[in-house]
């Protein structure tokens, strides 16, 4: 098996947006190097903060330059990268990234924009590396069949990728998300309760997520903690994490009107501050109905604490060890399972229990050595191949 590889991996938005997809760019890329891999992290903004991360300009969604690209397009720019703020910020990443990509094994990414440019580049030979989806963003089957190698992240969601007629999935394969345990540990001296001026006697329900309503569905959850405030005498704060969106300061809004000061938003965190705040909260949601994965879901059971999601097969097979899942499709439902985490004695046993879980089955270095096997194994197949 080849050891000598060097990987690329790609994320156009780790500098500048804070969501599952750059956390996992970033983790690998440093979970690769601690295992002696030569690899290098291109990212599209911020600045390099180690010799492996090198910093590419392009057109960064919710900037003015994007938004006026998007605008002035013509129909059907979305077939060349160009049909949103998100797609051109990915495209101009990739075709600036370019110039540097020709050296590389192993390109891999979670941004299909990135993903259909360097494909593209491979296919005229500008590149000679064997390139990797994963498929972190719920991507079609008919978009992913035009790669060989595709990552998912449950073996749920290959499975039923693998139903699709008439698609060459040979080649593809699952390797899950996991976590950094000494980083997400549930000893962890945070501050973030006194600087939010949250009560130390108070219950923290945490959710980390996009701030919107769809998909993430913020506001179910405000929802469900007005409803446990109600027949509870606890002091109950929610603490919303995530990235803004256009839906952001109309939630914040409706917050503030259901739960006054008991809500509170920390928007747009740096990655390196989600340990502390982890450690300030007691109990973990999240409302949305369906996941491709969610590292948050590993990070918050690392931390030590009781989490909870919906009944959907992904999300039931990462919290089977150590969490809950109730069907956040009803009103109430998360509220009256909510209930049973008050006694603080059952909730750190389930915490204790969550962090167990995840030790065993997700613990970073672990799946990174699954990842560097499946590398060698995709350069020694098509070494033999040649």
């Amino acid at each position: 098996m080849p050891n000598n590889m060097r990987v690329a991996i790609l994320s156009s938005g780790l500098g500048h947006v804070f969501r599952g997809v750059e956390s996992w760019s970033e983790e690998i890329a440093y979970g690769l190097k601690d295992h002696e891999i030569d690899v290098t992290l291109f990212k599209g903004a911020g600045i390099a903060r180690s010799s492996i991360e090198k910093v590419i300009p392009c057109l960064h969604r919710g900037s003015p330059w994007a938004r006026r690209l998007v605008r002035f397009m013509p129909s059907g720019a979305w077939r060349y990268g160009f049909g949103s703020e998100v797609q051109a910020e990915g495209t101009t990443f990739a075709l600036a990234a370019l110039k540097d990509l020709w050296k590389y094994d192993i390109i891999h990414t979670q941004e299909p924009p990135v993903a259909k440019v360097v494909l593209w580049a491979k296919k005229i030979g500008l590149l000679r590396a064997h390139i990797i989806i994963a498929n972190g963003t719920n991507e079609s089957v008919d978009f992913l069949k035009r790669f060989k190698y595709v990552q998912y992240l449950t073996d749920y969601d290959l499975q039923q990728a693998r139903r699709y007629e008439n698609v060459d999935h040979q080649h593809w394969f699952a390797i899950p998300n996991f976590v950094k345990m000494d980083t997400f540990r549930p000893d962890i001296v945070s501050t973030v309760r006194a600087a939010c001026k949250i009560p130390d006697d108070a219950l923290v329900v945490l959710t980390v997520a996009a701030v919107k309503k769809e998909h993430k569905r913020i506001d179910y959850l405000l929802r469900e903690v007005v409803r446990l405030r109600a027949v509870c005498n606890k002091n109950i704060y929610v603490m919303i994490v995530g990235g803004s969106t256009d839906e952001t300061p109309k939630l914040i809004s409706l917050a503030r009107e259901m739960l006054d000061d008991k809500a509170i938003f920390l928007l747009d965190q740096d990655y390196s501050k989600m340990p502390h705040i982890y450690a300030a909260a007691d109990i973990f949601a999240l409302c949305s109905l369906q996941e491709m994965f969610g590292i948050v879901f590993l990070e918050a059971m690392a931390s030590g604490l009781p989490t909870l999601g919906n009944t959907h097969p992904v999300i039931e097979w990462i919290l089977s060890g150590g969490g809950e899942c109730v069907d956040m499709t009803k009103d109430g439902a998360l509220a009256k399972a909510l209930e049973k985490y008050l006694d603080p004695v059952y909730r750190a046993a389930v915490g204790e229990q969550a962090r167990a879980y995840v030790t065993q089955h997700f613990d970073r270095d672990g799946i990174i050595k699954r990842i560097i096997e499946q590398y060698q194994t995709i350069i020694a197949e098509e070494m033999n191949r040649e």
